[in-house]
């Protein structure tokens, strides 16, 4: 079993510690837990399924360690009150209880964090301006020597609550631009005493909490730190300077890991690398580290999801470990699936970002698009049926497949409908923009789950509700989707005046100068315009909102920018459409309602988001025993929605 990855699946010894594989849930920010502090029983249910499904480890938070940089509701808030030790404890129990070693994250957020919600500071270790902070804009307080004195004394408390919680370690956050981070950066660490300037002085404080944490855990726990492997910005850390950080942290004796981790936090897509990125973009980063080290472990993270690359990486001795978030997110079973070589059962991470990192940027819990249970395994579990039904899922897309998987694994007959030759719905079609192939990994994932399930699958049908009757189903779920909303403007109905679907299937010729109009806020207007841009088309992107997708992941949407400005590409703000008067598009401020003309223009792509095409649903009304409408045909909505509402209805059928 498990013979094509014998090496990711291989024990390893992590200090006084033996893992039972390679492969651990790395620590981070999940918005499950009560602000990030302690635990609670949805946070403790999403750390177990990843526990169950084969995970050697599972690294709880990050955890804030003490009430510093900003006031905080009352407690226990943190890590270092002892009250948050019955809950720790809960948790550490039930990551045992299926074989995997519990470790503690602990951090402090520093000048990431936000003084609106409770007051307070925000701390640094200088106060400077950061451009392109993804979190705040706010220019924190230098920390005074007490307050220094304070974070080490409080990574103490932690570290002794921790130990009596009863987990197998702690791993110190000294990556991800949080205040460790902070610390050892020259590009935010000004200070000119003992805990600035030289790479020993930004080790200061490193080395005080490590000297703090082992005193309080003892030697017979692991004690890790995720440390950069390169900033990636003008004036940051690089990869030189991270090598000998790494060789100061071994130095010290008292560390048993290095996670190495990319990224400052400001150019977020180095730090969560999205679609456009390959596979293991940074894997060289822990390579380069692993090198400069002598005895400690090593290991890597970012976008690394399918088993053959992780059993490669430790083969080739790039790394000792491989942390997964987003991996095993999108499925907890990732290491049982590869154990037991049922791989091309693994539901692989597309890097979409909406539901795990977008949902953390809204301020909502992590979860995943094409695993809605994510997040939510309390709330929706998937239990057998006790009356078995007859079950018609109309539409191919993700939310009538999700409702077919769901459905089908409770134990219910489905059979499932759709009027195209493949399956995947819009999700198909997304897939055809450039570098957003990785969409093509639903639809494959689907279709196999498909065949495992017994779902009886009829492609180039189209159905009506005369069929309906004639199958006499027990439940019907209608998950027809959506056509693209036009353009309400004269001159609208014109040849050169095209919807996104039709440009990036192939269907309609488009002209070199090229206006899109992001009629929609997420991603669909972007990369039909990155798509064009590529193809060396003159792009133009015109947008009511303050700026095209700015309901788009964050990293997605600064990595598309990136690529549509370095094209030349323009993208105009506050704009809308008044008219379209043959090769010119007439335009006006949305707030001043000043007119403005671009003349020359071959093709206007107009990206209007959906309507949902709901008339056989409508039809359907009061004919059906059960009904339920899914997806974009009871309203045009993101993947993660459609897939909720699938998961939500195969549950109740």
């Amino acid at each position: 079993m498990g013979q094509a990855y014998g090496d990711m699946l291989s024990p390893v010894k992590v200090g006084p510690i033996t893992m039972r594989n390679r492969i651990y849930f790395a620590a981070h920010a999940t918005l499950l837990l009560p602000l990030n502090a302690g635990v609670n029983d949805q946070g403790i249910a999403y750390y177990e399924a990843r526990a169950k499904g084969g995970a050697a480890a599972i690294i709880t938070g990050c955890h804030l360690i003490g009430p510093m940089s900003t006031q905080t509701p009352k407690p226990p808030s943190h890590l270092a009150d002892e009250r948050t030790i019955p809950d720790l404890k809960k948790c550490a129990d039930v990551i045992h209880k299926h074989g995997a070693r519990a470790i503690c994250q602990l951090g402090v957020i520093g000048r990431l964090a936000d003084t609106r919600p409770f007051g307070g500071v925000t701390w640094g270790p200088s106060s400077v301006r950061l451009d392109l902070a993804p979190m705040t804009w706010e220019i924190p307080h230098e920390m005074e020597r007490e307050e220094i004195e304070q974070v080490v004394d409080e990574y103490r408390k932690a570290a002794k609550n921790v130990k009596a919680a009863g987990y197998d370690g702690i791993e110190i956050m000294g990556a991800g631009g949080l205040l460790n981070h902070q610390f050892l950066s020259p590009r935010l660490n000004f200070r000119n005493d003992e805990y600035g300037g030289s790479l020993e002085n930004r080790l200061r404080l490193q080395i005080d909490c490590i000297d703090a944490v082992r005193e309080a855990m003892g030697n017979e726990l692991i004690l890790g730190f995720k440390m950069p492997g390169d900033d990636f910005i003008d004036g940051g850390l690089t990869l030189d300077e991270a090598k000998e950080i790494a060789r100061a942290l071994e130095a010290t004796g008292k560390v048993d890991y290095l996670t190495v981790v990319a990224g400052l936090y400001i150019i977020i897509s180095t730090h969560v690398p999205p679609m456009y990125y390959p596979l293991g973009p940074f894997v060289y980063l822990s390579s380069e580290i692993k090198k400069a080290v002598k005895k400690i472990n090593v290991n890597c993270m970012a976008k690394v999801n399918d088993p053959g690359q992780a059993n490669k990486i430790i083969a080739d001795g790039h790394a000792d470990m491989i942390g997964m978030v987003r991996t095993l997110i999108c499925d907890p079973e990732f290491v049982n699936k590869a154990r037991d070589e049922r791989e091309d059962e693994i539901r692989a991470c597309v890097t979409c970002e909406e539901a795990c990192y977008g949902r953390y940027r809204r301020g909502l819990h992590v979860s995943c698009s094409y695993n809605p249970q994510a997040g939510r395994e309390l709330q929706l579990p998937i239990v057998p049926v006790t009356t078995r039904k007859k079950v018609m899922v109309i539409g191919g897309g993700v939310s009538g497949l999700e409702t077919a998987r769901v459905a089908a694994l409770r134990g219910h007959q489905v059979s499932l409908y759709e009027r195209e030759g493949e399956l995947g719905g819009q999700v198909r079609i997304a897939a055809m923009a450039f570098g957003r192939t990785d969409f093509e990994e639903m639809p494959r994932y689907y279709t196999k789950q498909m065949k495992l399930l017994d779902v009886e699958v009829h492609l180039e049908t189209e159905v009506t509700p005369e069929m309906v009757a004639e199958m006499k189903p027990d439940a019907v779920v209608v998950a027809t989707g959506s056509v693209p909303l036009e353009l309400d403007v004269p001159g609208a109905d014109q040849k050169n005046v095209v919807e996104p679907r039709s440009v990036l299937q192939g269907k309609v010729e488009v002209g070199q100068h090229v206006v899109v109009i992001a009629g929609e806020h997420n991603m669909q207007a972007l990369t039909t315009a990155d798509t064009l841009a590529e193809k060396g088309k003159k792009v133009q992107v015109l947008t009511e909102a303050f700026y095209a997708g700015s309901q788009a992941p964050f990293a997605t949407c600064q990595t598309v920018y990136t690529r549509l400005l370095r094209a030349g590409a323009i993208i105009t703000n506050l704009t809308a459409v008044k008219e379209i008067r043959g090769n010119t598009v007439i335009t006006r401020n949305v707030f001043t309602d000043a007119e403005g003309r671009i003349e020359g223009v071959d093709t206007v792509v107009a990206a209007m988001g959906g309507k949902a095409e709901n008339a056989l649903y409508c039809a359907l009304r009061g004919k059906a025993r059960e009904l339920y409408a899914v997806g974009d045909c009871r309203q045009p909505r993101l993947i993660p929605q459609a897939t909720l509402d699938g998961l939500r209805v195969g549950i109740k059928l």
